[in-house]
Formats: C-alpha cells, structure tokens, sequence
C-alpha cells in the first residue's frame, strides 16, 4: 500500500473515531467541541494533501474552533464571547492565508511570465451576445523582434482602453505567446486593502474579547 493511500486510511479511520465519540459523548459538550475540531482538522489535512483550497479552509475552522472551546471551558468565556473569537479568528486567519497566496502567486507568475513587455491595443471588438457594450482589447506585442498578437482574456464594459493604448504585459519566456496581464494599481490596492481591513478588525474583535 502506497503511503498516501495509507494516511488516507488512518484519516478517516480517525475521522470516524472523532464521530463516535461525539455521538457517545453528545451531552458533555467540552468533548463534543474538542472531537469535532480534530475531526475537522484531520478532514481539512487529508483534503490539503490533494491541493484542494477547502482543506485549508477547513483547518482553519477547525483550529478557531479549538481555540475558542478553550477560551470557553478554560478561561471563563461566555458562549457569546466564544462564538464571535471563533468568527472572527476564522475571518483572521483566513486573511492570513490570503496574504501567502497572494505572494506565493505573484511569485509563480512572476517567475514563469519573466520578459515584461508593453502590448499595444489594436482593436477594441465588440460582443454580440450583450445588450450591453462590452469590448475585448486585441493587444500586440513584440518580443525579440517578433510581433504577437492576443485578445484579452475576457469582454469588458468599464475602464476599456483606447486604440493605441498600452499596458505592460508578462511574457513566457519558453513560450512567448502565452502572456499574463499584469493587474492595474488601482485594483491592486483595492484588493490589498480589503485584506488588511479585515485582518485589522477581526484582530480588533478578537483582541475585544479578553476585555
């Protein structure tokens, strides 16, 4: 039996364990809590070991819910209190993993997409399945002397440039007509400061509640 396969087994076979004993123990709250956080977290490892993002997610859960159970049996929370530290801890470390994605990302394209270029717009074309005008930018670009030519990846209604526009772009350096879009400042910032907004007020609540 492959290695995998064999962790795989021992999850779920310890899943199962952790729902027998929430079922044995329903009416002893503290080791309904703390069953269903291992069970949770050992279904969010087994999920993560498959690169699934809903692994992560649920480890996350998992350990603000211990977390707060603890909170809660040992350090005198109310119920109240513990609910809103596991929600808001939830949304925390969630924005956590945000941020290490989102750098881990810039840091694959990055690498692949290593020539930056400017694509230059030479045709603006329209969609005729809308009612509504939406456009796609038809770009070219030139890369050791050689002109490309793409479409941006998909229609759009707002900020649409002009023919004769340009805009850097990223180049695949093994194979240069495949190109990423680099992401304007403006959405940039508008995306990193809903992340740090959100990491800064769950912080807040949680910090909140040990006041």
């Amino acid at each position: 039996m492959k290695k995998k396969e064999l962790l795989n087994n021992i999850g779920f076979v310890l899943i199962v364990v952790a729902l027998i004993v929430i079922l044995v123990c329903q009416k002893n709250t503290k080791i309904v809590i703390f069953a269903a956080s291992f069970g949770l977290l050992i279904y969010g490892l087994m999920t993560v070991s498959k690169n699934n993002v809903t692994g992560l997610l649920t480890c996350v859960l998992a350990v603000s819910l211990a977390i707060s159970g603890s909170l809660y049996f040992f350090n005198n929370f109310t119920l109240l209190k513990a609910f809103t530290f596991m929600m808001s801890s939830t949304v925390f470390f969630m924005m956590v993993l945000a941020i290490i994605f989102a750098i881990k990302r810039r840091k694959m394209l990055c690498s692949k997409y290593n020539i930056i270029t400017e694509a230059e717009v030479m045709d603006l074309i329209v969609n005729p399945n809308t009612e509504a005008r939406f456009y796609q930018p038809y770009y070219r670009y030139e890369v050791d002397g050689n002109y490309y030519y793409v479409s941006y990846p998909e229609f759009i209604n707002k900020h649409v440039p002009n023919i004769g526009d340009k805009t850097k772009i990223r180049v695949d350096e093994n194979d240069k007509e495949s190109i990423y879009f680099e992401e304007s400042i403006k959405k940039r910032v508008f995306d990193i400061s809903r992340i740090i907004f959100f990491l800064i007020v769950s912080l807040i609540i949680m910090i909140g509640q040990f006041l």
